[in-house]
C-alpha cells in the first residue's frame, strides 16, 4: 500500500455530504445518549475534539443551548459545516482548526469535553486524552467513545465483495494508514487505566455497550461511500468502477439479508471528571 496518495482519499472532508446523510445520524444517536449523562452550569466552555461534520456539536447543542462550544478539527471546512449545523438560537460554536494531539488552549480552559469516534483516527491516540485531561477544568467533565470493534458480519461481508475488485491486502492498509491509533486502543479498558495512571481524575463510567441499528439495504450501501474502505475503493475504481462494486454488493447483501439489515456495532465509552490539579 502506497501512503504517497493516501491524502487524496484520507480525507474525510470529500465524504462530508455522505457521511452527514448517512452516517452522522447514526453516531449522533449514541453520543446524545453519553452526553444526557453530563450536567453543566450555564455557559459552560465545551470542546467537541475532532468534530467532523458536527454530529457531536448538534448533540451538545440541542442540550446545552446556552453552552459555548469550540468545534476543532484538523480540517477547516469540516469545522465550518459543524458551526453552519448548529441552528442561530442554539449554543454558541466557535470552528477552531488544529491538531487533537496538540490541542491550542491553556489548561483548565473547558467544563466539558467530547471526543466521539475520532482516537482511533489519530497517530498516537495517548497524547490526545493527555491533552484532553490538561485542558479540562477542575470538576469538569471528559466523555470519550469510540466503536472499538468496527467489523462485523455486515462489514466482513462488505470487505468480501471489494475483495473482488482490489487486493484485500490494499484493504487492510488503507485502513491502517486511515485508523493508525486503532491498534492502540485495544483492549478498550487501555483509555480507563490510562487516565487512571495520569492522576486528578475520576472514572465515573466506563465500559462496552453493542447499538444496534435497522438501516435499509440500499442506504447502507449508499453509507459506505463515508467509510474509509468505500473512499478508497472510489479513488482506486473511478467512479464507474464504484457504481459497479456498489451494485454488486447491494446485490450480495440482499440475497443475503433482504431489503433491512441489522447491524451491531461494539461502542467503548469512558466518562472522566477532574477531582484534583496534578503538575
Amino acid at each position: 500500500m502506497d501512503s504517497n496518495d493516501s491524502k487524496e482519499w484520507t480525507s474525510y472532508a470529500a465524504s462530508a455530504d455522505p457521511y452527514d446523510r448517512f452516517q452522522a445520524p447514526r453516531t449522533e444517536q449514541v453520543i446524545t445518549r453519553l452526553t444526557s449523562l453530563m450536567q453543566l452550569k450555564q455557559r459552560a466552555r465545551i470542546l467537541d475534539v475532532g468534530c467532523g461534520t458536527g454530529a457531536g456539536v448538534r448533540a451538545l447543542a440541542q442540550r446545552y443551548p446556552d453552552g459555548r462550544i469550540a468545534a476543532l478539527d484538523i480540517e477547516a471546512s469540516l469545522t465550518e459545516h459543524a458551526r453552519l449545523s448548529v441552528s442561530a438560537h442554539q449554543s454558541s460554536v466557535v470552528p477552531i482548526v488544529a491538531d487533537a494531539e496538540a490541542l491550542p488552549f491553556a489548561s483548565a480552559s473547558f467544563d466539558r469535553v467530547l471526543c466521539a469516534f475520532v482516537l482511533g483516527h489519530l497517530p498516537t491516540p495517548m497524547r490526545a486524552l493527555s491533552e484532553i485531561a490538561r485542558v479540562l477544568a477542575l470538576d469538569g467533565q471528559a466523555t470519550l467513545v469510540h466503536f472499538t470493534r468496527p467489523e462485523n458480519m455486515i462489514t466482513a461481508l462488505a470487505r468480501s465483495v471489494a475483495a473482488n475488485y482490489v487486493e484485500l491486502s490494499d484493504i487492510e492498509g488503507a485502513y491502517e494508514l486511515s485508523m493508525p491509533g486503532a491498534s492502540a486502543l485495544r483492549p478498550w479498558r487501555i483509555v480507563e487505566q490510562f487516565f487512571k495512571d495520569v492522576g486528578g481524575l475520576s472514572i465515573e463510567a466506563a465500559g462496552l455497550s453493542l447499538a444496534e441499528e435497522q438501516i435499509a439495504t440500499e442506504s447502507y450501501v449508499q453509507s459506505r461511500a463515508a467509510t474509509v474502505t468505500g473512499r478508497f475503493l472510489l479513488f482506486r475504481l473511478g467512479s464507474s468502477g464504484y457504481a459497479t462494486f456498489q451494485q454488486a454488493l447491494y446485490d450480495t447483501l440482499r440475497s443475503a439479508y433482504g431489503d433491512v439489515l441489522i447491524e451491531m456495532r461494539e461502542v467503548g465509552h469512558v466518562i472522566v471528571r477532574k477531582v484534583e490539579n496534578v503538575e
